[in-house]
């Protein structure tokens, strides 16, 4: 009865002007804000969706993250995982992915407001040309207003409209993500075979889309962390044993010979917990990692499991939204 009023008042909370004040009825325990890109939305022509917010609106999240909460780092936060309970609101602010902006944006306002945060990098898009398979996708579908484009395995195929492209997006990439018989890489050659005569490289490449490793230097000297990502971003769950250990142990040495700074953290990819399994957690432990995140949008109660931490994954200009509305249903 009392968890079924603590949901109903969450809800209540969520939608109405008290957000304001929900931070202060909050659970103990530890929450992860996690962040992709930030900056407008409407300047790229590659994936939309993965913004996580302005960057005047990112400064009023930290400004709200570090009145109500007591940050911490991942040597804290590894030491707060082992107590059997938690007597304090703690938080942290993680990035995924190594975007430019994560540097020319957010980094400053980190600085700004003394806010350390941890930085977790696919080593093959640091200062490189690849470009990820979602914003790849992104360009091609963008770039083809007009026309049709089909799934693998699929025989329908879905109109790309002008007046709600970033949506047919956001829908096709979803779906990209959760065919059972096909990679999301697979999904993307199959597009490319559909618009052979589009290229996002040189786009990307005029763009400078992810960090160099000079400035990714430039962050860890200034006190942010850096944690691995991974080399290619696959989800790991869909990978052999041997491919998992590649790209857990192998990124965390690029890491740490391009910035000769131990590195002790990891995010998985996609984060979800179809994406990641035991075996991953164990791979993890043994290449020297303290701690593991995911992507599941919960805060952190005591017992934590070190490699199975929590993170909320901002896309709102509402910090409390995002917040209340994945807690309201727990």
């Amino acid at each position: 009865m009392f968890k079924k009023l603590k949901r109903l008042a969450r809800r209540l909370l969520a939608s109405t002007f008290l957000r304001r004040y929900m931070w202060f009825f909050l659970p103990k325990g530890v929450y992860v804000f996690n962040y992709h890109r930030i900056g407008d939305s409407a300047l790229t022509d590659f994936d939309r969706d993965i913004f996580s917010c302005r960057q005047d609106v990112f400064k009023q999240h930290l400004e709200t993250i570090s009145q109500h909460f007591t940050l911490v780092d991942t040597r804290e936060l590894a030491r707060i995982a082992k107590l059997p309970k938690l007597t304090r609101k703690y938080a942290m602010v993680t990035f995924d992915d190594g975007y430019l902006d994560n540097y020319t944006l957010a980094y400053p306002a980190m600085r700004e407001q003394n806010v350390a945060g941890v930085f977790f990098l696919p080593t093959s898009l640091i200062s490189g040309m690849d470009i990820p398979w979602w914003d790849e996708m992104a360009f091609i579908l963008r770039s083809n207003v007009g026309n049709s484009v089909t799934l693998p395995g699929e025989p329908d195929s879905v109109m790309l409209h002008e007046n709600s492209i970033d949506k047919d997006i956001r829908q096709f990439i979803y779906r990209a993500k959760r065919l059972e018989d096909y990679s999301a890489q697979d999904v993307l050659e199959h597009v490319r075979q559909q618009f052979p005569d589009v290229d996002p490289k040189s786009q990307a490449a005029q763009d400078q889309l992810f960090m160099s490793w000079q400035q990714v230097k430039d962050m860890a000297d200034g006190g942010m962390e850096i944690g691995s990502h991974t080399i290619n971003h696959h989800i790991l769950a869909r990978l052999s044993e041997e491919e998992q250990r590649h790209e857990i142990a192998d990124s965390k040495a690029i890491i740490e010979e391009e910035l000769q700074v131990p590195v002790t953290v990891i995010a998985y990819p996609v984060g979800r917990h179809h994406c990641f399994d035991d075996l991953t957690k164990s791979i993890v432990k043994e290449s020297g990692y303290q701690l593991g995140f995911n992507n599941e949008p919960h805060y952190n109660a005591s017992p934590i499991d070190p490699y199975d931490i929590n993170r909320f994954s901002v896309n709102d200009d509402d910090l409390a939204k995002v917040v209340l509305n994945t807690m309201g249903s727990s």
